[in-house]
């Protein structure tokens, strides 16, 4: 079990590094002009940032009752 949640934890992390290389790609090629893209991909960014840190802080609350 205590992998799942180490893979997913890794998994959110490489999620989020490529939703951040896209937004700054957008923003660097479109400018302003890309605000909607630029939003509508933060909001993707916000939910796999608190996806991976609910799975670290899973990944830190196993084993330590047993």
């Amino acid at each position: 079990m205590k992998w799942f949640f180490l893979m997913s934890f890794i998994a959110a992390l490489m999620i989020c590094a490529f939703l951040m290389s896209i937004i700054i790609f957008t923003f660097a090629t479109r400018g302003a002009g890309g605000a909607k893209v630029v939003l509508a991909l933060s909001l993707q960014l916000l939910f796999f940032g608190w996806a991976a840190r609910e799975m670290f802080r899973s990944f830190k609350g196993i084993g330590l009752n047993e």
